[in-house]
């Protein structure tokens, strides 16, 4: 769990604790609630929220053969999802053997934008 703002790769990546509960839902069904989120900003965008593993709900999660390559964290996998109408083939990644400039990342997932209703409450 990460304490508190940490800026490496010279001020390219920021993570900070959020500091509030996190709710990651999709077609209306919480699929993870975190007091422990991360919000991460890389170069400049606007910040993604990392959510311990250990706080999804994984009962809809599906593999996926997709991996990528990210110079500053290291290799992504990414998981799908599916629950009845509702597929995705990729709804989230993570970092399981991030570099060690950004190990907090290590026991996170990030969900893709757009596919999924994240809040802070």
């Amino acid at each position: 769990m990460l304490k508190e703002k940490t800026t490496v790769w010279d001020g390219y990546i920021t993570m900070e604790p959020v500091g509030h509960e996190v709710i990651v839902t999709i077609g209306g069904d919480e699929i993870a609630r975190s007091t422990n989120a991360i919000r991460l900003i890389e170069g400049g965008h606007s910040g993604l929220y990392y959510i311990p593993r250990a706080d999804i709900d994984e009962i809809h999660l599906v593999p996926s053969s997709r991996t990528t390559h990210c110079k500053w964290k290291g290799d992504a996998q990414y998981l799908g999802y599916r629950k009845g109408d509702i597929q995705h083939s990729e709804i989230l990644w993570m970092y399981a053997d991030a570099l060690d400039e950004v190990a907090p990342l290590r026991d996170c997932v990030s969900f893709m934008p757009g596919l999924v209703d994240v809040r802070e409450v």
